[in-house]
C-alpha cells in the first residue's frame, strides 16, 4: 500500500494508526522501527510530533530501547511472525 491508499483509509480515522518497517540486525533480532505512515490521532495519541514519517522509533524516543516495556521487541516479534503470537482463540 502507498502512503495515499493509507491517508484515505485511516486519515481521517477518530483512532491512532501507524505503519513501521522494522529494522533487523545481522541474527534478524528488530533493533528499530521506522516510521511508514501516521495519522493524526496517531500524533495526537502519543504526543510524538510530526515529522515522524521516515523516522525511527529510536530517532524520535531516545532512550526507548530501556524503557520498562520492549515496544521495539513487541513490534518486531508481531512483524516477523505475521501476527502468530497472538491468540484469540482462548486455546
Amino acid at each position: 500500500m502507498t502512503a495515499d491508499h493509507f491517508s484515505s483509509l485511516f486519515g481521517d480515522a477518530p483512532f491512532a494508526f501507524a505503519h513501521h518497517e522494522i529494522i533487523r540486525n545481522s541474527k534478524n533480532k528488530a533493533v528499530d522501527y521506522r516510521y511508514i505512515y501516521v495519522n493524526d490521532a496517531f500524533c495526537e495519541h502519543t504526543g510524538l510530533k510530526k515529522p515522524i514519517v521516515g523516522k525511527t522509533v529510536r530517532e524520535l524516543i531516545p532512550g526507548i530501547e530501556r524503557a520498562e516495556f520492549d515496544w521495539i521487541s513487541f513490534y518486531g516479534n508481531l512483524a516477523l511472525q505475521e501476527g502468530k503470537m497472538w491468540n484469540f482463540s482462548g486455546h
